[in-house]
């Protein structure tokens, strides 16, 4: 009897109080998850490592370390919860058909080494994770993870891998060659390329892709530069023309002076005629000096610029 002199009094409570009770619930849900949030990001990260891996031992997912040290990693699945960092000196390698999943806003980043080879029928899977999957589901369905980055001293083999749902794939720190990339194939990336600090390389979407370097002074336009050829000839050849006919104007000058001073009219006739051919001459070989300089400019802009080094 007394039970149900309770519930007759709750269900014969007044509107107000329903709706203050009601009220009381929602504002009390709220404030325990905040608390929780709180409370879960004040974790030590031993002790957020030690939660999530017993989340995910249980969906038969392991955890990956922040720091991944050399060691092979056989054929199961993975998740990483934050930054990975593969350190200089280290190699690490993947099994083929391992599937390593990404929480949203997680990557990967090469300093070391990494082996990832699987084959057509185990290939290697690096992907977003399900978000039903998580110990706590992202706000935003959005949400990707942020690609690999192979640092400066860093080397990727890729061989039968896909990437997926990723930000920005690869991007790689270092030259072309710290890639060794076949066979992979992207799905559902915002940027399906693979990027370096001077170039981007576009790779088709769903396409087995085998990434080629090339020399990145082949991607710049060459460097054209003209002969000098033509303009220094015809400058070293002008020089001794107007050598040669500055000393003719300077002998016939002398024979002009001698005239004067001849014994007689046959000596003078012939110090004349010898200065007119000397006058001649220079006059010659200027307008020859002249020719040749201005044949030396002109055929220097009009060859073709050859290809510098």
């Amino acid at each position: 009897m007394k039970s149900n002199r309770y519930n007759e009094s709750l269900f014969h409570a007044s509107p107000f109080t329903l709706i203050l009770f009601s009220a009381v619930l929602v504002f009390s849900n709220q404030l325990h998850a905040q608390q929780k949030d709180t409370l879960w990001h004040n974790l030590p990260d031993f002790n957020r490592f030690e939660v999530y891996s017993r989340h995910y031992q249980k969906k038969n997912i392991k955890l990956l370390r922040d720091t991944l040290q050399s060691g092979y990693y056989p054929n199961e699945y993975y998740v990483a919860i934050d930054k990975v960092v593969i350190p200089e000196g280290e190699r690490v390698e993947f099994k083929r058909g391992t599937t390593i999943l990404f929480e949203p806003a997680t990557s990967l980043h090469v300093n070391g080494t990494l082996h990832a080879a699987g084959t057509f029928e185990y290939p290697i899977t690096f992907q977003l994770i399900n978000k039903d999957e998580m110990l706590m589901q992202p706000r935003s369905n959005d949400t990707l993870w942020e690609g690999i980055t192979v640092g400066p001293k860093g080397k990727v083999v890729f061989d039968n891998v896909t990437l997926k749902n990723a930000q920005k794939t690869i991007y790689s720190e270092a030259a072309c060659d710290s890639l060794s990339v076949a066979h992979i194939r992207f799905l559902n990336n915002i940027v399906n390329a693979v990027q370096f600090p001077d170039r981007k390389i576009d790779i088709p979407v769903d396409i087995d892709y085998d990434l080629v370097c090339i020399d990145s002074s082949a991607l710049k336009p060459p460097v054209l530069k003209r002969s000098r050829v033509p303009l220094i000839t015809g400058f070293s050849l002008t020089a001794v023309l107007l050598g040669v006919s500055a000393y003719e104007f300077y002998k016939a000058r002398d024979y002009d002076n001698r005239v004067p001073d001849s014994k007689n009219y046959k000596n003078a006739n012939d110090y004349h005629n010898k200065a007119t051919r000397k006058y001649r001459n220079g006059s010659i070989l200027s307008g020859c000096a002249l020719a040749v300089c201005g044949t030396g400019i002109i055929l220097n802009f009009t060859i073709p610029p050859i290809k510098g080094n």
